[in-house]
């Protein structure tokens, strides 16, 4: 049966980004960082077969562009490489534009310009800067075919830098199919690198005990799983199931985010979470982040687009049952009327009745003078134009003016009086 190939999730960012910048001239030496990548969205356009995978009994594409065996040009084209690493005083730019000129060429294939990547890889060896850049360059063809060659090379490094790039290597090396351009023997090929790369990651992880390498490696396996798979190596962390211990509030954020990447994961991962938030099973500093996000979600337009149909009314009324309270010792009052209106406004997203409807029954409904003060000083014009055609205002102006006579602290009259003003009403 043909495996789902799932887009990977970013959590914890461990990738690489390529650029194009052919005015770098800084000076190749052996403590050289970053050279000048090429974008791999510019190769697809150059490149008649970027999307050729070459697997054994795969359909052989017989067309003009994929059938090349200019093995003369070739070797060409590579003894120049090896000349400029090899030369004295060279600049960075040489080696880009040869290398760039050697990726662009369709007189060459896809499946010879790995191979003859890799031989000089291994020629100068993985653990060296030149071997670094090579693996750069390489992984912008996305080499799915080396995937199992790439993992014994893993298996007996011992530098925890160079295996790191390895991970990188072959997390981008999986991320290289347009399903429509693919055989069904292809997907079937590419699945089964996942499950290799997936298992290495997950042993890796888990039998690791250096804290900072562990962590990449589970971004990375994060980021090549499905959710529910992602979410249950997050959740043996979490158990202390593993020899090293992460830190668990970055683990629940990490929970969090991949909570609300599918449609599937918020009707299950993400209804649990809340639940557990609900039911105090789960620490302050993760609920604080579940709730900032979902918030930010919605405040920032995302309602439609990024929280499931299925999901919007388990999430509206685990928002609507954790109204924060205005009175905080740990922020000022002008803060902690900032997070209020960012509550109701993200509550009000997914209203049935719309946003100023929502925003002026929780005002009708509360005697808490600064909740009041919040929702009419934050709103926007439109809203609160909206607000002030809803509400009883005379019965507003009665709680935020009592309120006003009993209060002493001068910051909290000026509140209220500001909020008075909102309503066009002075002391």
């Amino acid at each position: 049966m043909l495996k789902k190939i799932y887009i990977p999730l970013l959590v914890f960012v461990v990738s690489l980004w390529f650029y194009v910048d052919f005015n770098d001239v800084q000076d190749y030496t052996n403590n050289n960082t970053s050279p000048t990548y090429v974008h791999q969205d510019f190769l697809k356009k150059k490149l008649d077969d970027y999307y050729n995978i070459s697997i054994q009994n795969h359909e052989k594409n017989t067309t003009k562009h994929h059938a090349k065996n200019n093995t003369v040009l070739l070797e060409i084209e590579m003894q120049k490489i090896r000349a400029l690493f090899k030369k004295e005083n060279k600049k960075i730019s040489e080696l880009d534009s040869a290398m760039l000129k050697f990726l662009k060429n369709n007189n060459i294939s896809r499946e010879e310009k790995i191979d003859a990547l890799w031989k000089l890889l291994l020629e100068f060896d993985v653990t060296s800067n030149q071997g670094a850049y090579i693996l750069d360059y390489l992984e912008t063809l996305h080499p799915v075919e080396l995937v199992d060659k790439v993992i014994e090379l893993y298996e007996v490094q011992h530098d925890v830098e160079t295996k790191m790039h390895l991970v990188r290597f072959l997390v981008a090396s999986l991320d290289i199919v347009n399903p429509d351009l693919q055989s069904k023997e292809a997907l079937e090929f590419i699945a089964q690198k996942y499950e290799s790369v997936q298992k290495l990651l997950y042993n890796e992880a888990l039998d690791n005990e250096n804290e900072n390498f562990v962590s990449g490696l589970l971004s990375a396996y994060i980021e090549i799983s499905p959710p529910e798979i992602a979410a249950d190596m997050l959740d043996l962390f979490m158990n202390d199931e593993a020899k090293v211990k992460l830190d668990k509030t970055l683990l629940s954020a990490s929970l969090s985010e991949i909570a609300i990447s599918t449609d599937e994961a918020q009707e299950q991962i993400l209804t649990d979470l809340m639940h557990k938030a609900a039911t105090g099973e789960m620490a302050p500093d993760a609920k604080a982040y579940l709730d900032t996000m979902l918030m930010g979600i919605l405040n920032d337009g995302g309602a439609e687009s990024m929280i499931a149909d299925a999901a919007k009314e388990n999430v509206y009324q685990y928002l609507q049952n954790n109204e924060p309270e205005i009175q905080s010792k740990s922020k000022t009052l002008t803060d902690a009327m900032a997070d209020y209106y960012t509550w109701a406004s993200a509550v009000s997203k997914l209203d049935t009745e719309g946003s100023v409807a929502m925003l002026s029954k929780t005002i009708e409904q509360t005697q808490d003078p600064f909740k009041i003060a919040s929702l009419l000083l934050y709103s926007s014009q439109e809203e609160l134009e909206g607000i002030k055609k809803t509400i009883d205002t005379q019965a507003v102006e009665s709680i935020l003016e009592t309120s006003f006579e009993s209060m002493r602290d001068e910051q909290e009259r000026q509140v209220v009086k500001d909020a008075l003003r909102a309503l066009s009403l002075e002391i």
